[in-house]
């Protein structure tokens, strides 16, 4: 049996073939299983990028709605304090014509003087002197002893 030419170059190149046709799905199939392992790192990093931007945007608006609580306080606080302001001016203007012959004003004020004489530890000068009132000149003048 003799194989010429043509015959042993048919076998060869249908060996060749297959071999190559195997390594061929081979490489196109390792090709696809690195392709699908690819898009699922793809698509798991894409879920934590959304993951990450969402605890951001959580923590972003925990600490707006912290600021804005913290606003809120303090413009009550400040809308307090203006109320407050408003009482102590009101009453500053009444001061000067309170008819109590020891105005509880003034010996407020001077305990507050005193005490921040105390704290500066330094001398005011130029206090000023409460003038006397009509009611305190009408008492003046009864008072035969000058208490008044």
């Amino acid at each position: 049996m003799e194989l010429n030419f043509i015959e042993v170059s048919q076998f060869i190149l249908a060996v060749v073939t297959l071999a190559t046709g195997y390594f061929g799905w081979k490489a196109t199939s390792e090709k696809n299983k690195l392709k699908a392992e690819v898009d699922g790192m793809k698509a798991n990093n894409e879920a934590q990028e959304i993951k990450n931007q969402n605890s951001w945007l959580d923590l972003y608006k925990k600490l707006h709605d912290d600021q804005a609580s913290r606003l809120h306080k303090a413009e009550l606080e400040i809308q307090g304090l203006k109320k407050a302001l408003t009482r102590f001016e009101d009453a500053f203007k009444k001061y000067t014509i309170c008819p109590h012959a020891p105005c509880p004003i003034q010996l407020e004020l001077s305990k507050l003087k005193t005490r921040d004489d105390k704290r500066s530890k330094g001398k005011r000068t130029g206090s000023r002197q409460r003038e006397p009132t009509s009611d305190e000149d009408d008492q003046a003048d009864n008072d035969p002893a000058g208490d008044g």
